[in-house]
């Protein structure tokens, strides 16, 4: 006899065979990207040392979106708030182990696959054309699923996307960060 999860409806059996379901498919559609060449190494865009092309082009249309209306009330001040955030993903991501740099490239890669999207994020249209709406529906059905990889990846673009965009001191003022300590600056620049 299965017990329903507290307040969910939903019995621990048919939950276990949800995350199975959701496991197998992604395993299923990452082993097509792979073998279809979807996943083959990505070079790094011109000026960059580990976002491709296709990538720069998701997190552009990804920056305004996760970071809400912060990100249009701060890039009307300082149009190059934006490039700047992707030069800082970029630089972190370069700096990622090896093994994380992988599962990123996963990610990245299957983001920029149209059938992935169109199944797994809920639409196919390429990033720089869909509308600010449509991605945060994307975003938006990643935080909500009842898949943990949908919820890990949303997690990582959010994060890549507000590291970006926050760890600019001209985004501070915009959080009320008022900035690190001078003790803290004055200790680290020693």
């Amino acid at each position: 006899m299965t017990t329903p999860l507290s307040g969910a409806g939903l019995s621990r059996r048919r939950f276990l065979q949800l995350g199975t379901i959701g496991s197998a498919s992604l395993a299923v559609l990452g082993t097509t990207a792979s073998l279809s060449g979807c996943s083959r190494p990505a070079s790094p865009a011109a000026g960059f040392d580990f976002l491709s092309a296709d990538d720069v082009v998701m997190l552009r249309a990804l920056l305004p979106v996760a970071n809400g209306s912060a990100y249009a009330a701060a890039a009307a001040r300082n149009p190059d708030l934006g490039e700047t955030a992707l030069q800082r993903i970029d630089a972190l991501c370069a700096r990622m182990d090896p093994p994380a740099q992988a599962e990123l490239r996963k990610l990245f890669d299957l983001l920029g696959w149209s059938l992935f999207r169109r199944l797994a994020c809920g639409f196919s249209d390429g990033w720089s054309e869909a509308a600010p709406a449509t991605l945060t529906a994307f975003l938006e059905r990643w935080r909500q699923s009842s898949v943990g990889l949908f919820n890990a990846g949303h997690r990582g673009l959010v994060k890549l996307a507000g590291a970006g965009f926050w760890s600019q001191p001209a985004t501070w003022a915009a959080s009320t960060y008022p900035g690190p300590p001078a003790f803290a600056v004055s200790a680290l620049n020693r």
